[in-house]
């Protein structure tokens, strides 16, 4: 007899590969027939697919800072969040390069070109350089911070289980003290190598847009530092989101030192978010006051932008979940609200700053009717499918799970 809870769990696993193949078929379809099919503009060549990519690497840059401060700057208490931290911050990289990879058509060409005639002068040379290292250290990070328990697991099991944990493990199945010990000093070079490349790979995304002098909505030395910050509120809503939803769907009771630690990072998002508002402020004012850019900020404040810019990105992302996040005996389900709230803004927020970015001066007579196709709307569901899914398999076969140690 199969459970009701692994019904559920079967259902979920459907319904995400369903969504994979789906968008995987759309992909397919764009190599045969061309990226017409996804009905590419030539005014506003950067997509959803862009923004997704932005969303996706930002939040997983973000999570990386947060969970630096456990085992790479000695605060004790962030040592608990850092499995999870580290393993969703590399499927979120990896999520957002799938979403660029399939955005610039023939994936192939971009990795031959980089290599025989690489351009040292370009901002997204860069940063994608930054992020592929950034990835292979948190990966690395993960590995040595889960290798115990994952040696735990091989030691005491059998089979294919056996030879899989042994192969996570590289063979290595030493339970030993001294073991774990080196263990959490190379986990601590790998974090804060990560760190390092992880705040050089966001800020150099944020440079990529902020040395565009064609694009006065983006250009500026602002959105690098921004970028930095937005990191940090975007990681932090995620993971929140996640691990609150991850024990309220696995019928698990959250435990004192991480209920106090959610309860932290809740004030903590509240802070960021707040940094955040006063960044954006200023850059309206400062935009407002600039003849070069009052026409491009215009399309946020007081144009076709106007309505996701004060409802998604103010409103239902910024002040609300403030409001929220800073009552006195806020809850997990507040903060759960919040941190979701959150995420609805910051994709908003992606959007359209990656969109009405290239409409002045290209398009002088305003911005046409513009809305994401039926096919980048599916890529975007299959990506996000596949996130979910390889965040399903981590809960389910890798140690994730909070430790009180």
């Amino acid at each position: 007899m199969i459970s009701s809870r692994d019904t559920i769990f079967y259902w979920w696993m459907s319904f995400l590969l369903a969504f994979i193949i789906l968008g995987a078929f759309v992909v397919l379809l764009s190599f045969v027939e061309g990226q017409e099919i996804l009905e590419i503009s030539t005014h506003i060549p950067w997509t959803m697919l862009v923004s997704v990519y932005v969303f996706f690497v930002v939040s997983g840059s973000g999570m990386c800072v947060i969970t630096s401060l456990g085992h790479v700057f000695g605060i004790k208490r962030y040592e608990l969040i850092s499995k999870r931290g580290v393993f969703f911050a590399s499927i979120a990289i990896m999520s957002g390069l799938l979403a660029i990879l399939l955005h610039l058509g023939h994936v192939e060409r971009a990795f031959v070109y980089v290599y025989l005639s690489p351009n040292l002068k370009s901002g997204i040379l860069w940063m994608g350089f930054f992020y592929s290292v950034y990835l292979l250290f948190v990966i690395i990070e993960y590995l040595l911070l889960a290798r115990a328990d994952m040696a735990k697991i091989a030691n005491t099991s059998t089979g294919y289980k056996q030879v899989f944990y042994s192969l996570l493990v590289f063979g290595r199945k030493d339970e030993s003290e001294r073991s774990v010990h080196l263990d959490h000093k190379l986990a601590k070079a790998a974090g804060g190598s990560a760190f390092v490349t992880g705040l050089a790979a966001v800020s150099t995304l944020g440079a990529v847009f902020a040395h565009t002098e064609a694009r006065s909505l983006w250009y500026g030395a602002f959105y690098p530092a921004y970028f930095v910050l937005s990191a940090t509120f975007s990681g932090l809503s995620f993971f929140l989101f996640i691990t609150i939803l991850t024990y309220w769907i696995r019928g698990e009771e959250i435990g004192d030192k991480l209920s106090r630690l959610i309860c932290e990072l809740g004030k903590l998002l509240a802070l960021m978010l707040s940094m955040g508002l006063l960044f954006n402020s200023w850059m309206i004012f400062s935009s407002v006051n600039n003849p070069e850019k009052i026409n491009s900020i215009m399309l946020l404040i007081n144009g076709p932008f106007s309505f996701s810019f004060y409802v998604f990105e103010i409103l239902l992302g910024t002040i609300i979940p403030i409001i929220i996040l800073l009552t006195p005996k806020v809850t997990h389900r507040g903060i759960f609200v919040s941190s979701l709230l959150v995420l609805m803004g910051l994709f908003v927020m992606r959007y359209n700053f990656v969109t009405a970015g290239q409409v002045l001066p290209v398009l002088k007579e305003g911005l046409p009717s513009y809305f994401p196709t039926f096919f980048e709307i599916v890529i975007t569901l299959g990506i996000t499918a596949l996130f979910a899914l390889l965040y399903t398999f981590g809960v389910k076969f890798l140690p994730l799970k909070e430790t009180n140690h």
